[in-house]
């Protein structure tokens, strides 16, 4: 051999080749630090078998320097660890890539719900494994769509405080919405959602079809406007407003089109013809 760097580390510390692990890490249940008094430690939930992985310390250590503290401290850790704030699948792919075993691009790449992606952007982060948490971003860039917006939205308020991740997610959220057709589709999300650039961008796009769909935009704006944590000034009204007072003029001067135009007494978009 010509030194370390000539070593096949994937072969060196795979099963086949026999050198031990040293280490055993233990996943518990997310809610272990809700347990009751006599509850043992590693806790499980109906979502979540104990699950144990083995490893080497020094191939952990190598990767991240927390786990290097860990091991290798002034009070290294014993030969097992309780990981008490991941599940299973995100510390598979947290040791898949410290490993670079095979497969692991097709696991970051495979997982398409926002919060499996948090769990696993959440070890890369805590453990400092920077590479991970590189592609995890990368993967956020990627995710966003009319199906899963309002999921994104949701977890945008639950992991607020990755605020890297975070910034990422909405930069996402407000280009879809800036492009996205039908911005009608994207109205009780907005209304859901603490941001108020979400609710802003989605206002605004609503003249996009304000000129044709007036009452459905009018009563989708004054909604918006209406939701719970909302602190934008009427002025971000002005666009799709002008939008539906220029399709309402085209309405005015046919007596058919408005017949058809005015809403029934009972029908949700009444209101918005009241303003």
């Amino acid at each position: 051999m010509d030194g370390l760097r000539s070593v096949d580390w994937s072969k060196l510390l795979s099963a086949d080749f026999g050198i031990p692990c040293d280490v055993t890490l233990k996943i518990a249940a997310k809610d272990v630090f809700n347990k009751k008094p006599g509850e043992d430690d590693v806790k499980t939930s109906e979502h979540q078998a104990p699950h144990s992985f083995t490893a080497h310390k020094f191939a952990l250590s190598a990767v991240s320097p927390v786990f290097r503290t860990q091991f290798y401290g002034s009070i290294p850790a014993g030969d097992v660890v309780v990981i008490k704030d991941s599940n299973v699948e995100a510390f598979k792919i947290m040791l898949d890539y410290v490993y670079q075993n095979p497969g692991v691009e097709e696991g970051v790449e495979e997982l398409d719900d926002v919060c499996d992606l948090f769990d696993v952007f959440y070890l890369a982060d805590k453990y400092e494994v920077l590479g991970l948490r590189e592609k995890i971003l990368r993967k956020f860039c990627d995710i966003v769509n009319v199906d899963n917006y309002e999921a994104i939205l949701s977890a945008l308020q639950e992991f607020a405080h990755f605020e890297d991740a975070c910034d990422v997610l909405k930069s996402r959220v407000l280009d879809l919405i800036g492009r996205h057709t039908n911005p009608l589709d994207l109205v009780e999300g907005a209304i859901e959602s603490k941001e108020d650039s979400i609710k802003e961008k989605v206002i605004f796009s609503l003249g996009k079809v304000g000129k044709s769909l007036i009452l459905e935009s009018v009563k989708a704006a004054y909604d918006i406007m209406a939701s719970d944590g909302c602190n934008l000034e009427e002025k971000v009204l002005k666009t799709v407003m002008n939008a539906c007072v220029e399709g309402y003029g085209e309405i005015l001067e046919s007596p058919r089109r408005l017949c058809e135009f005015i809403p029934n007494p009972s029908s949700p978009l009444h209101e918005a013809y009241s303003l």
